[in-house]
C-alpha cells in the first residue's frame, strides 16, 4: 500500500490468503526498494507448498500461531478434529529462514517434560525435482511452573515483541470502535515497551497517537499504518536465532 489512503484489513487479508506479504510504503521514493526486495524473495524461493499437520497429545490445544521471522504475522490454522490441526506455512527461501511461535494450553497436571504434538510436514522443491516430500518430528517442551525458572531468553524476547505487536493491534481496534480510553491506555503502554526495546521512533509515534486521541482527534491513517506495520517488523532485526537452512544437496529438506 502506498501512502495512507488504502484498506489495511483488505490488503492484509489478501496477503494471508495468498501467502504473500503486505507492506506499508510511506513515500514513492522507496517503491523501487520494496519491489527489489520482493523480487529477490521470489527469485530465491526454494521450498514451496509447505503444509504441516499436527496431531496433538491428549489434553493439549493450539490457540494461536504466529510467524515471527522475518516479520510478525498471526497465522490461521484449521482444526480438523479435536486432536488435529492443519497449518499452511507457504514458501521458504534459500537464504532466509523463518521462525514460528505457537501458543498451546496443556493440562495443569502435565509432567515437567511434555510431548505436545507430532508434526508431519509435506513440501515441494521443484528445482531439485522433488514433490510431495514428507518429514515428521515430535514437539516436546520442558514445562516450568516456578517463578524465576530458567526460561529461554530468545523465546522470552520474541514473546515481548509479539506482545507489543498484539497490543498495538488491539489499541487500533479500540480506537476504530470508539473505545478511546482503552486505546490511549494501550498506546501509552506500547510506547513504554517500545522505548525499552530501543524502538524510539515507534515509541514516539505511539505516544503522539495517544495524545491525539486524548485531545479528541481521531487516530490518523499515517500513525495507524506506521504502528501496525512497524511493530510487525519488530523481529526482523533478530539475527541470533538458530533458524536452520535449506540444503538442496541433501534432498532440500527444511531444517
Amino acid at each position: 500500500g502506498l501512502g495512507d489512503d488504502w484498506n489495511r484489513q483488505l490488503l492484509l487479508g489478501v496477503a494471508e490468503r495468498s501467502q504473500g506479504r503486505a507492506e506499508y510504503v510511506r513515500d514513492a521514493e522507496v517503491i523501487a526498494q520494496a519491489f527489489t526486495e520482493e523480487v529477490h524473495e521470489l527469485q530465491t524461493t526454494l521450498v514451496h507448498n509447505i503444509h504441516v499437520l499436527g496431531r496433538l497429545s491428549a489434553g493439549v490445544a493450539l490457540h494461536r500461531a504466529y510467524r515471527v521471522v522475518p516479520r510478525i504475522e498471526e497465522m490461521s490454522f484449521s482444526s480438523l478434529s479435536p486432536n488435529e490441526v492443519s497449518l499452511l506455512l507457504g514458501e521458504l527461501g534459500a537464504d532466509k529462514g523463518q521462525a514460528f511461535l505457537l501458543e498451546f494450553s496443556v493440562p495443569p497436571t502435565s509432567p515437567p517434560r511434555r510431548l505436545l504434538c507430532q508434526w508431519e510436514m509435506t513440501y515441494d522443491v521443484p528445482e531439485s525435482g522433488l514433490f510431495g516430500q514428507r518429514m515428521a518430528t515430535a514437539l516436546e517442551v520442558e514445562i516450568a511452573y516456578q517463578p524465576g525458572a530458567n526460561y529461554n531468553a530468545e523465546v522470552v524476547d520474541i514473546l515481548h515483541r509479539v506482545g507489543v505487536s498484539r497490543l498495538v493491534a488491539r489499541a487500533v481496534k479500540d480506537a476504530e470502535t470508539g473505545k478511546i480510553p482503552e486505546a490511549t491506555s494501550k498506546l501509552r503502554d506500547a510506547a513504554t515497551r517500545l522505548t525499552g526495546m530501543g524502538e524510539t521512533s515507534l515509541a514516539h509515534t505511539a505516544l503522539m497517537a495517544a495524545k491525539s486521541l486524548e485531545s479528541g482527534a481521531p487516530l490518523s491513517s499515517g500513525n495507524t499504518m506506521s504502528l501496525v506495520f512497524g511493530t510487525r517488523k519488530l523481529t526482523s532485526s533478530l539475527t541470533t536465532l538458530t533458524l536452520g537452512a535449506v540444503d538442496p544437496s541433501k534432498g532440500g529438506k527444511p531444517q
